[in-house]
């Protein structure tokens, strides 16, 4: 089951490159390359050459990289990809990081050569209603996961005794256990401290779904309101299943501590679940661009209204207000939200992962 195993993990690289590639396509046809632009300069022939000078430069990058972990994967024995994946993992971010910045520049100079928008033309639209609409779907589904999460722990200690003395932690790519530990209490329900885990973070990001600020195109309000409803509600779905699938994932792990799943199944099918959230996580990014930007017809009139606020934005993806009270804001590159980075909260939130990561390592070091 190997090639099967390695075929997924190039299938999920696969989708993030895609996306990659994509960025320029799926913002907001007001923002070009982390810059604020009118809708008209967006179909402008120059940055159409811009955004697909872009693609090329990725699409090159990202096939390289990819044909290169496909060879160590298919080629080279399991010991090398050890040292392969986080080698490719680096020199993904890192390509990335340096290709935005290019374009980032090269769009900041276009943009400077251009005339000057009147200071009059720089207005804000906003639906006072907006909220009183279904922007996401109701926190009660939540209850679903909160019931397996249960199940799984009245389970395992219904069968804790039955467990074996030891406990697989690692898994090879071919299913061979790398990795294992005595059988104990924090072993066997530790899954269970990360689907709870798992539950707060889904939950408060449906919560930050429906609280992020509103961003309405001042052309066409009413349509970019509609847009922004469809926008927000799919990736409220999108996050509770999720948030269903991660927790499946580690019911399916704590239940192959004591019930055998022979592991050249075990594998194949723990790698499914990842690659499952981001494909429909590309999906729905091209289906409805950032913001539902990609929703509906396309204007038959470009709007000529630039939003003058790229000083907020440093490099064009990091948002730093301390005038705007919103904690969430729309990404300028890419699909989604990021944080206010002038919140002292926004701070607490985005190192809380990398505190999480460190843990769950400090767990299953030997």
């Amino acid at each position: 089951m190997y090639w099967l195993s390695a075929l997924i993990l190039i299938l999920m690289f696969a989708a993030v490159s895609i996306a990659l590639i994509a960025i320029p396509y799926l913002t907001r046809r007001t923002v070009s390359f982390g810059i604020s632009v009118s809708e008209e300069m967006y179909y402008s022939e120059p940055l159409r050459r811009m955004r697909r000078s872009y693609a090329w430069v990725t699409g090159i990058i990202q096939f390289l990289l990819l044909a290169g972990l496909a060879v160590i994967l298919f080629v080279m024995n399991e010991q090398a990809l050890n040292y392969a994946l986080p080698f490719y993992s680096v020199l993904l971010i890192a390509s990335i990081m340096l290709i935005q910045r290019i374009f980032y520049t090269r769009m900041k100079r276009y943009k400077a050569l251009q005339p000057a928008v009147p200071p009059a033309k720089d207005r804000r639209v906003i639906d006072t209603s907006f909220r009183q609409q279904r922007l996401v779907y109701p926190n009660k589904w939540f209850l679903i996961h909160l019931v397996i999460i249960a199940a799984s722990f009245l389970l395992t200690w219904k069968y804790y005794d039955q467990a074996p003395d030891t406990i697989a932690m690692k898994y090879s790519m071919s299913g061979k256990v790398i990795r294992s530990v005595d059988k104990s209490y924090t072993a066997m329900f530790f899954p269970n401290i990360m689907q709870v885990f798992m539950l707060i973070l889904f939950f408060a990001v449906n919560r930050s779904i429906y609280n992020n600020k509103q961003q309405l195109s001042p052309d066409k309000a009413e349509a970019s309101v509609q847009q922004n409803v469809i926008f927000r509600r799919k990736w409220s779905m999108f996050t509770l299943m999720t948030g269903l699938v991660m927790i499946l994932l580690f019911s399916l792990i704590q239940l192959s501590m004591f019930q055998h799943i022979r592991p050249e199944v075990l594998m194949p099918t723990v790698l499914i679940f990842p690659a499952f959230i981001l494909i429909s996580a590309l999906i729905i990014s091209i289906q409805t661009g950032q913001g539902g930007s990609r929703i509906g017809p396309r204007p038959e009139t470009p709007g000529t209204d630039v939003v003058q606020d790229d000083a907020n934005w440093k490099l064009g993806n990091m948002y730093f207000n301390a005038k705007d009270p919103s904690l969430f804001v729309e990404k300028r590159m890419g699909v989604g939200w990021t944080l206010n980075m002038a919140r002292p909260l926004a701070w607490l939130i985005f190192l809380a992962p990398f505190a999480i990561i460190i843990l769950i390592i400090s767990f299953l070091a030997p």
